[in-house]
Order: structure tokens, then C-alpha cells, then sequence
């Protein structure tokens, strides 16, 4: 078993992908299906360095979205907001959407082969948010882009271009296990 560990940030995609590229090289693999996993590991490797870590934005409910109570004025309202001085709400608010550079959160890959028949296991392993990925039904791809909602469209491309597609959470981290035949 080999593995690597990498911030979790989109542009250290090609470093995984040279790390698979090269744990692969003595082998006789298909190129097409090499070309198939590595759309995979790209596919979940942007979705974890773009989500996983995401704080939770609806901490701060807006003023408006607070629904009063019956029988109570709008004098008499207490708000979540007027809970805390508008300088505490900006400090909250920059916290909450702190920008990708200070996140230092890793994604760790690792690399299982097997050579009869040529066959690899990969799994992304991160300690972000819990969120199986395998829990959301495929997309209805018969539907046009306009009419189609946003999301599902890559755990959907990951399930048809690998073999297998397993999802654990384990000790707080979220496992993502794909199994790819290399021949």
C-alpha cells in the first residue's frame, strides 16, 4: 500500500495524479481505463478540496429570514442578530467564510494494486464534513441542461467510470473507496 498525503486544495490535484501515474508505470495497463480512474480521483478529489472543509454558513440566520412569533410586536422582537453588536457579526461572517489559503486540511490517497488481474484500489480519506457521497440518487440525465438542477452530475460520472464505489465513515473521517480493473 502506498499513499499520499496533500493539502486539500484543488491545484494539488496533478500531484496525486502523478503519484497514481507513477505507482502504475511498471504495470501493463489500459490506457483507457487508466484515463477512466483518473477522471474519477479528479472528480472526487475537487469535490472534497472544494466542500469538505466548508464551514457551516447557516450559523447566522438573517434578520429577515427570522419569522416573528404570534402576538409579539415588532418592538418587542429579539432577533439573533441584535443578540450580538455588529462588529461581533462581521467577525463572525469573516470566520465563517475564511478564505481557501488558511485552510489547512489535508486529503490523503491511497493506493492499493493488485496484479492478477490487474486491478487498483483507491481511496480518498478526509477529516472535513461527514457526507456520503452515495447517498444522493444519479441525476436524471434525460432531462436537458436548463431543466436539470445543479449538482450530482460528477459522484454520477465516478459510479460509471469505475468498477466499484464504497463510502465509510470511520474515527471522523469520511472514506471514499474506488475500484478500478487496469486491463
Amino acid at each position: 500500500m502506498d499513499q499520499i498525503t496533500v493539502p486539500a486544495r484543488k491545484e494539488n490535484l496533478s500531484r496525486v495524479l502523478e503519484f497514481i501515474g507513477r505507482k502504475l508505470e511498471p504495470f501493463p495497463y489500459n490506457a483507457t481505463a487508466l484515463l477512466r480512474l483518473e477522471l474519477s480521483v479528479e472528480e472526487a478529489f475537487v469535490n472534497i478540496a472544494s466542500y469538505a472543509y466548508q464551514l457551516n454558513k447557516e450559523k447566522i440566520i438573517p434578520q429577515e429570514e427570522i419569522i416573528p412569533q404570534e402576538g409579539i410586536t415588532n418592538h418587542e422582537k429579539i432577533t439573533v442578530q441584535e443578540e450580538i453588536t455588529r462588529q461581533e457579526e462581521i467577525t463572525v461572517q469573516e470566520e465563517i467564510t475564511a478564505p481557501e489559503e488558511t485552510r489547512d486540511e489535508e486529503i490523503t490517497v491511497r493506493l492499493i494494486i493488485d496484479e492478477d488481474p490487474l486491478q487498483i484500489m483507491v481511496q480518498l480519506i478526509d477529516s472535513g464534513n461527514r457526507f456520503n457521497p452515495l447517498g444522493k440518487e444519479d441525476p436524471d440525465i434525460s432531462k436537458g441542461i436548463e431543466e436539470k438542477e445543479p449538482g450530482g452530475l460528477g459522484i454520477f460520472l465516478i459510479k460509471k467510470n469505475v468498477d466499484q464505489v464504497h463510502y465509510e465513515y470511520q474515527e471522523g473521517k469520511n472514506i471514499l473507496t474506488l475500484h478500478k480493473r487496469m486491463d
